[in-house]
């Protein structure tokens, strides 16, 4: 009887054993993980992608300006807008014309206003006098010649005509060009200044202003594609006769 005894005791202390949990059964504790640092991501930036920002090679990066004015052959077309003081308008069809010439210096810059083709059409010419200084003369085939400045992809002019003064832009944008003219008198109407700054007493200087006379404007699109280069016209001087040949 103890006998018996002592084996089913025997029995059950191994079944108790065979449920007691094992190391993958238990739940471990997790273990605080420490965070991952990670890089600050630089500030927000208002400069494109191509402006002239430091690279990380301390290289500049400079922006791509289509040359003036190969890349701005082509024929243009739209509508010119003209504001004249005080608040009238009118529209008027405008075209520009922009090819090579024969002259590598020189190219075809034709304006035509309204629908007379003829009597509207400006056969002016742009004449390349420097073009890494930016230096333009405007030439309008009548001993008219304007000296003009290419800037920030805009070509400007400002000049003075019969007591006018006028400033006129021409401005390309890839998908379009943009002309603008303003005008006005060309005498001051008022003097201000010369007075004492009352922060610094230091002099002011004398200002004066001009009247506004007149703005035009006009957004013109490419319709036609930059044309051939002119090519100067072959020689006419008759060729030489060859030798006759000897026949036996």
């Amino acid at each position: 009887m103890r006998l018996f005894l002592s084996l089913l005791l025997s029995g059950l202390s191994l079944v108790a054993f065979a449920q007691q949990p094992t190391s993958s059964d238990i739940i471990q504790p997790r273990q605080a993980t420490r965070p991952v640092a990670r890089p600050t991501p630089p500030p927000p930036t208002d400069k494109p992608a191509n402006s002239s920002a430091t690279t990380p090679a301390g290289k500049r990066g400079s922006v791509i300006i289509p040359a003036f004015p190969r890349d701005w052959q082509g024929k243009w077309k739209g509508t010119l807008l003209v504001l004249t003081m005080p608040n009238r308008s009118e529209r008027v069809p405008m075209t520009l014309e922009i090819a090579r010439t024969a002259d590598s210096s020189r190219y075809t810059f034709a304006m035509t206003y309204g629908k007379d083709s003829v009597k509207g059409r400006r056969a002016y010419e742009v004449v390349i006098v420097n073009s890494r200084q930016g230096l333009y003369v405007i030439d309008e085939k009548n001993s008219i010649k304007l000296d003009a400045y290419f800037l920030a992809n805009r070509l400007i002019s400002q000049y003075t005509v019969q007591g006018t003064r006028i400033i006129s832009s021409y401005e390309y944008t890839g998908r379009s060009l943009i002309f603008e003219v303003i005008s006005g008198r060309d005498g001051y109407i008022n003097t201000t200044g010369g007075g004492k700054d009352p922060a610094t007493n230091r002099d002011i200087s004398l200002v004066q202003t001009f009247p506004l006379g007149g703005w035009q404007r006009a957004i013109l699109t490419r319709v036609a594609s930059a044309p051939a280069p002119v090519v100067p016209a072959a020689s006419t001087k008759p060729a030489k006769p060859g030798k006759p040949v000897k026949r036996l």
